[in-house]
């Protein structure tokens, strides 16, 4: 798990409502409370981010850039553009799977810090 602080001021991500059948979407849904899906506000572009409450009622943050867009920085574009829709000094946390090494250098470069681990279990 990794922790930030909300950049806070101008969003510049907006609501995206046509994003909710994304999978990122769902699995957030069925893991966490109190969703908003943003995106940038070009329809074309599904790059999706999740705000939302997770653990012990702490802001979560969860993005998913679409393939063709992966690999250029978009991703780290993506979470500091995030971090501009929470509050300023609000803390937000992020998980990376492990393994997904482009995950956690996009949430590092946006100054997001380690902080521990955790493992999520769910009913089936």
């Amino acid at each position: 798990m990794l922790v930030a602080r909300g950049a806070g001021g101008r969003p510049v991500l907006v609501d995206r409502p046509d994003l909710v059948d994304h999978p990122r979407v769902a699995f957030a849904a069925a893991v966490r409370d109190e969703l908003r899906v943003l995106g940038r506000a070009d329809p074309g572009r599904r790059d999706v981010v999740i705000v939302s409450r997770g653990l012990a009622g702490l802001t979560e943050l969860s993005l998913e850039i679409q393939p063709s867009r992966r690999g250029h920085g978009a991703a780290g574009n993506l979470v500091a553009d995030a971090l501009t829709s929470v509050p300023a000094g609000e803390i937000v946390v992020a998980a990376v799977s492990p393994g997904n090494a482009a995950s956690l250098r996009a949430l590092l470069g946006a100054g997001f810090t380690p902080v521990g681990s955790m493992q999520l279990f769910r009913r089936a």
